[in-house]
């Protein structure tokens, strides 16, 4: 059973560190998950939730203790519109006492909460490594439009989580909601190490004056095939304006995969469904599936089991950065999709620093670049990926400092990325020479890239 251990907010600006005696440990990744509650009439209450590994923090000796910490920036823009409506720095910090101790399994789990309009919005996560600016993780997730206070019956946002248990006000945590001490489970993974699969869901509009009487709540958990393997159903009747649904599924009987967990009211009298659904994953390795395509780890099945040959097509296409031409050619000799899955997980297995552990780090640390990439980088139908910028990002990984010059006088747009711990100390010039936010690489000091020292001859206007 891995460790959880909670962790406290304060709000923070970035800040440089020196980086003398800092220890890190692997790739730097956090769990990001959110949820959605009812607030007020123009707002809802968004919660998101995190989890990282405490290994994962780069940790600088102060005393007698080791102290890291992440900065986690949040930005929300319309959907509609893309205007901004917050961009939010918070400082999570975590001491140990023993670096050389800690366990892979312990877990830093945290919530922050804050008000948002109840449209539509794009929800960006970075988390960045306080002690080590370079490393970095990235999430982004559509925020559908919620409407909680009209005359509907409605349901929140479901929570998946690793416990629930009963709680006083008096010795409330940052966990605590409705008299509950609710812990997330961000990386919405269950099976072995976490065997219960705990839920909690608000409804609401329950005592609306065209909804009287007795109503039905259906909880079912279906696997990728849309085959039923847990359900429950209750009448329940109208009492509170509210309610609070909470309870668990023992899932230490399914096999590895993805699954589709739905919550369902149901008011037969008036005709009114309401549904609020959740994916999740189980990782269960000792439990095997005789349907798989697919005789390798389960983890794998998790991640590929449900994916088109367009998908698998479209991830291999973003690893050029990092085969080689026989790769390829193997690949593109690939007819089947069931043997693209397995050259897929092949292919990651060799770049996995912990074939112990359940995540490959290293993969999810590029593919999370690819969409970093993508938000940031992208022209026209051409994915940011594939940009110059893209490829630089992809190959050295985020810069440790950034200039930006998009008005200087007599030039057009561009920018100077510095990375201090490559060769002594490079860096990259973009420009945007022909005005269309396409920043091509113009000059690198880095001795395998293009080098022109005239590179701002080329951005005069």
């Amino acid at each position: 059973m891995k460790k959880i251990i909670f962790s406290i907010l304060v709000l923070s600006f970035f800040a440089h560190h020196c980086l003398l005696f800092a220890i890190s440990y692997g790739s730097f990744y956090v769990d990001i998950d959110a949820a959605q509650f009812r607030y007020s009439e123009n707002e809802n209450y968004l919660e998101i939730y995190y989890g990282f590994n405490e290994s994962n923090l780069t940790y600088i000796k102060k005393n007698d203790i080791y102290e890291g910490s992440i900065l986690m920036n949040v930005v929300i823009k319309s959907a509609k519109d893309d205007s901004l409506i917050i961009n939010n720095i918070w400082k999570i910090p975590h001491t140990v006492l023993d670096t050389s101790k800690m366990d892979i399994e312990n877990m830093v789990i945290g919530v922050i909460g804050l008000a948002i309009p109840v449209n539509s919005h794009i929800l960006t996560v970075t988390v960045f490594d306080e002690n080590n600016h370079s490393r970095r993780s990235n999430a982004s997730y559509l925020l559908e439009e919620k409407q909680f206070t009209d005359d509907n019956i409605s349901i929140s946002d479901i929570e998946l989580c690793s416990s629930i248990e009963t709680e006083t006000k008096d010795n409330r945590s940052i966990f605590y909601k409705n008299t509950f001490k609710v812990i997330p489970n961000p990386g919405n993974v269950f099976g072995i190490s976490l065997p219960k699969l705990y839920y909690y869901v608000e409804v609401y509009n329950l005592l609306s004056s065209s909804h009287k009487g007795i109503y039905q709540v259906s909880i079912s958990i279906h696997n990728s095939m849309g085959e039923d393997k847990f359900s429950k159903e209750q009448e329940k009747r109208r009492l509170t304006e509210s309610s609070v649904e909470t309870g668990y599924f023992d899932v230490s009987s399914l096999h590895s995969g993805s699954y589709q967990f739905n919550f369902t009211i149901i008011d037969t009298t008036e005709d009114i469904t309401a549904i609020s659904g959740k994916k999740f994953f189980i990782y269960n390795p000792i439990i095997m599936d005789s349907s798989s395509e697919i005789s390798l780890s389960e983890l794998d099945i998790i991640q590929y089991k449900d994916k088109s040959e367009a998908e698998l097509d479209r991830e291999f296409k973003m690893t050029k950065y990092i085969r080689g031409d026989e790769e390829q050619a193997h690949y593109d000799a690939i007819s089947l999709i069931s043997e693209k899955r397995r050259f897929l997980v092949e292919f990651w297995k060799k770049y996995d620093p912990t074939p112990e552990t359940v995540r490959n780090e290293i993969k999810i640390d590029y593919l999370q670049k690819v969409e970093y990439a993508n938000n940031q980088y992208h022209i026209g139908q051409k994915d940011g990926w594939d940009t110059d910028r893209g490829r630089i990002l992809l190959t050295y990984g985020y810069p440790d400092e950034y200039d930006r010059h998009d008005s200087e006088m007599g030039y057009k747009p561009y920018e100077i990325w510095h990375y201090y711990n490559i060769q002594g100390g490079v860096y990259f010039v973009f420009g945007d020479i022909f005005g269309f936010g396409n920043y091509i690489l113009l000059h690198s000091t880095h001795r395998n890239e293009l080098s022109d020292v005239n590179w701002k001859f080329h951005l005069r206007n």
